[in-house]
């Protein structure tokens, strides 16, 4: 199911735009005041710097309601991939909704064919998982 969301610049990126031959995608499902969400960063920060040179980008869904919060945390704290905000925010989320998100951090694995491959891959997981499945 494609998603299309605003970034922190205002343009909306589709999901299925970083999806393709030779990229897997993380859809991560997280927000500023979750705590658990806030921990699996420098985990995601890790994975990413390792192995975005080979295909590997994440599609970060926050569900602030507060945008303007959204943004500044994502400016401070470096986060370097995708992120976008789903429009409604909060529980109300219809992007949440629409992949049945019942808590974060919650998130999918998505193959280069479209696929998913895994959910809610976290922590140190993540990177071992993604080098096991890109070779």
């Amino acid at each position: 199911m494609d998603l299309a969301l605003k970034n922190t610049a205002g343009e909306a990126i589709a999901l299925s735009s970083l999806v393709g031959t030779g990229r897997w995608v993380l859809l991560d499902f997280w927000a500023t005041w979750c705590g658990p969400c806030c921990r699996e960063i420098p985990h995601l920060k890790e994975a990413y710097e390792a192995l975005r040179g080979r295909g590997f980008e994440i599609y970060a869904v926050s569900i602030d309601s507060d945008a303007a919060c959204w943004k500044r945390f994502v400016a401070e704290n470096g986060l370097a991939w995708t992120n976008v905000i789903s429009e409604d925010g909060g529980k109300a989320s219809p992007a949440a909704a629409m992949y049945g998100i019942r808590f974060i951090p919650s998130n999918f694995l998505i193959a280069p064919d479209g696929t998913i491959a895994a959910k809610n891959v976290s922590g140190r997981l993540l990177q071992e998982r993604l080098e096991k499945l890109m070779k």
